[in-house]
């Protein structure tokens, strides 16, 4: 019943923002100087310095915490639909630099990274506001080994002229049950593109979402179990086949008002951003599925607003 009901919805449904993704396919030469706070599911937490540059491909980020300097260098090949290859290299240790492979999308104004590392995975979310000239991160590295998982948010403003300033981490642990519905965009890699409907049923740990887009309607729920430092696991359930529906499991992290996850799938990967806006009312969604047996990438983005 619940999921006719949500069919019922979509049919009526004329709340949201129908939009197009203009993907970044490259940067602008550009520095962005701010603060950055962390917490681990230890309970440890804390504030650092960040100062990021862009180039064109990509981006270095230095942070100053614990009276030290940490450099990352992140190198992207990205494509005309927003989607890219990544090489991250740790420089903080000069004479022994670490590199990494990652991938990710970019899609009208956010950017997605994950990389898979020996002892667990990494994800962040960037996002730009060229109104307010500020650049928010979310991030965070969910280990596999007992290493204490940690996520991070930092505030960061263009420079010269301009600085931000981070508030402690303060995650979320739970939802407010409420109903949402809108609109969002969808691209393929190979240029394919279109729009969607979608009506979004939350409740206390996690929610379901119903779309609605060329014919096609699909229902996942996403059922997070969400430690008091907001790292979770999440079972998220592909329920559009009613009789037949299928599980996949994943991890994720949320910081104050957004979550971010990765789910492996049998070919390929999920990730996806979820940003909870209260004073608009409004729900953000932001995420891609990567495929590693040739099928195109798919990336999407929306908003939905809360139901009366």
């Amino acid at each position: 019943m619940k999921h006719l009901a949500f069919l019922a919805t979509l049919c009526v449904a004329s709340i949201g923002f129908a939009q197009e993704i203009t993907p970044i396919t490259s940067f602008e030469t550009a520095s962005y100087l701010g603060e950055g706070s962390w917490l681990d599911d230890g309970g440890q937490s804390g504030i650092y310095a960040s100062y990021t540059t862009f180039q064109s491909s990509g981006w270095t980020a230095i942070h100053y915490r614990d009276q030290k300097l940490y450099f990352t260098e992140n190198v992207l090949s990205i494509d005309g639909n927003g989607f890219f290859t990544a090489i991250i290299t740790d420089k903080t240790n000069q004479a022994h630099p670490t590199t990494y492979a990652g991938r990710g999308n970019c899609g009208s104004t956010l950017c997605l990274l994950v990389v898979e590392i020996a002892n667990g995975m990494l994800y962040k979310t960037m996002t730009f506001d060229v109104n307010a000239n500020t650049l928010h991160i979310f991030g965070g590295i969910y280990f596999n080994d007992g290493t204490p998982n940690v996520s991070w948010q930092e505030s960061l403003a263009l420079t010269p002229g301009h600085a931000a300033f981070a508030n402690a981490l303060k995650p979320t642990t739970s939802f407010t049950p409420n109903n949402y519905a809108g609109n969002g965009a969808w691209l393929v890699d190979d240029g394919t593109a279109g729009i969607y409907k979608s009506f979004v049923n939350v409740q206390n740990s996690g929610w379901t979402i119903a779309k609605f887009s060329n014919d096609n309607f699909n229902i996942y729920d996403h059922k997070l179990f969400i430690d008091q430092y907001g790292f979770y696991t999440v079972e998220l359930i592909d329920a559009s086949d009613l009789l037949n529906p299928t599980s996949y499991f994943g991890v994720g992290s949320c910081g104050q008002s957004e979550c971010q996850m990765a789910v492996q799938i049998s070919n390929g990967m999920v990730v996806k951003y979820i940003k909870f806006d209260q004073a608009a009312s409004t729900m953000f969604f932001f995420g891609a599925t990567y495929f590693n047996d040739g099928t195109p990438s798919v990336q999407w983005e929306g908003s939905s607003l809360l139901v009366p």
